[in-house]
């Protein structure tokens, strides 16, 4: 039995596509679909039943508390011993969960397993691929020290396990939250299998979402991942606030231009393209850099 959780919070707009992705899989065993809405103020619990129906379980939170908690409900609630955890903003391939089943079928060793990003071939999704989500677009199956929030299987009790070690009271959202489970599963000696073929469409945002991604999502994660785990690399930075807002976005860029040469051919990258890329880029990180001094401006207070 495997539960594919979806977790949401205010993303009507996006939930009908990813739900219906996973609802129309080319998988003949049986699975469930868990919702878990983290105190939504919009309609979007309202919109799964008027067009799913009972196909899909909803669990509705009245406070919005965190993903972490939602993820430690969703593994409650849970009928599977496999669980698949797949974001909104993402669109699941027909195979998707014939290729997580078969994996762990096959190899009873696997523990986690997480897979690609996909953006598309226009200007906004190879940036956006290259920006955010560089690092899941390899097309080399292997052991990776991370795993990718919006795409991933884990067994149960491995999940259980993980949870345990870290407070689902921390609001926070799935990007700092999976980079926690991701630190603890390190910690553990719990490897991850990266596998190109569990693909998920990635809806990439405008120019606008982009800059706002960068100032607002990005930044506070930047901050949060650093001050819940100080064992991540440039945490020691935040004893220097007045540096941070500079190096971050610096190291960001100079990865940017690296991850450009290393997957030019997988992610479509044409050398005309290249400097309307990097201008993108240094405006969406001059806005990443405002977006941290707002944070530590906060944090200060």
């Amino acid at each position: 039995m495997i539960s594919v959780i979806v977790t949401t919070q205010n993303q009507v707009h996006q939930v009908e596509s990813s739900i219906r992705s996973i609802v129309n899989q080319a998988f003949e065993e049986d699975y469930e679909i868990i919702v878990v809405d983290d105190g939504s103020t919009d309609s979007t619990a309202g919109e799964i039943r008027d067009v799913f129906g009972q196909d899909i379980r909803i669990i509705e939170k009245e406070i919005a508390d965190g993903w972490l908690k939602s993820l430690s409900i969703g593994c409650r609630e849970a009928s599977g011993e496999l669980l698949v955890v797949c974001d909104p903003h993402c669109i699941v391939t027909p195979n998707w969960l014939e290729i997580i089943s078969r994996s762990f079928r096959l190899d009873p060793a696997l523990s986690i397993m997480t897979g690609p990003a996909i953006h598309g071939d226009r200007f906004m999704q190879k940036l956006s691929a290259l920006t955010f989500h560089s690092q899941f677009t390899s097309q080399k199956k292997e052991n990776v020290p991370y795993i990718f929030d919006d795409n991933f299987a884990i067994r149960k009790n491995v999940l259980a396990r993980l949870l345990s070690n870290l407070s689902t009271i921390q609001t926070v959202n799935d990007g700092v939250g999976c980079a926690l489970l991701s630190s603890q599963a390190k910690q553990q000696g719990i490897p991850v299998l990266y596998e190109p073929r569990m693909a998920a469409f990635h809806v990439s945002p405008d120019f606008k979402g982009y800059l706002y991604e960068w100032k607002a999502v990005t930044a506070e994660n930047t901050i949060d991942i650093r001050l819940l785990d100080p064992t991540v690399r440039g945490a020691g930075l935040l004893k220097h606030l007045s540096l941070a807002p500079v190096i971050y976005p610096t190291v960001r860029v100079l990865l940017d231009v690296r991850n450009a040469v290393r997957y030019k051919k997988v992610l479509g990258l044409r050398y005309r393209e290249l400097p309307f890329l990097f201008m993108a880029d240094i405006i969406g990180k001059i806005w990443y850099c405002r977006g941290l001094i707002s944070v530590i401006q906060m944090r200060r207070k």
